[in-house]
């Protein structure tokens, strides 16, 4: 079987595959952003439900603190201690400590919400890319396809050249 006899088929394989390529890099590019945009989203209920749980952890801790401050307040009045001098510096560092600890909790929840948020814009980027890195794809495949019509074509033609030679 020389060139001539396989030309004809190898011209429809050659589109064929070319034509699966380019389906399949498209795909390929639709499902990394698909699932890109998914973590995307995901990503992004996570940063509100950090921010939420941060919230409720720091709205407990200062609830604690005053129930804390008032027991303090109780103990100090069950013992015959007036509220001033030492017991009321007592309440003031405790209120202060308590505060401190609610801010840091609401601090914390806002950094773990932040990194939740960078990372959805990642998957975002990824996203992107992914769709570009599929266009690349589709233009490698025509490219690759285009490529092996002309070698075909220029096979063709030297054995013709050579069978008239």
């Amino acid at each position: 079987m020389g060139l001539e006899t396989l030309a004809p088929l190898a011209v429809p394989a050659i589109i064929g595959s070319t034509a699966i390529g380019v389906l399949a890099a498209r795909q390929q590019a639709k499902s990394q952003s698909a699932i890109a945009k998914y973590n995307a989203q995901v990503a992004e209920q996570q940063a509100k439900a950090r921010e939420q749980a941060g919230k409720v952890v720091a709205t407990e801790r200062m609830r604690r603190n005053a129930r804390l401050v008032q027991a303090q307040r109780a103990a100090f009045a069950a013992g015959g201690v007036t509220p001033q001098g030492t017991p009321m510096i007592v309440e003031l560092a405790q209120v202060e400590r308590g505060t401190l600890d609610a801010l840091m909790e609401g601090h914390n929840a806002a950094i773990g919400a932040q990194q939740s948020r960078s990372q959805a814009e990642l998957y975002r980027a990824q996203g992107s890319a992914a769709i570009r890195a599929g266009r690349l794809g589709v233009g490698q495949e025509l490219f690759s396809g285009a490529v092996n019509l002309s070698m075909l074509s220029t096979r063709k033609k030297l054995a013709k050249e050579q069978g008239a030679g």
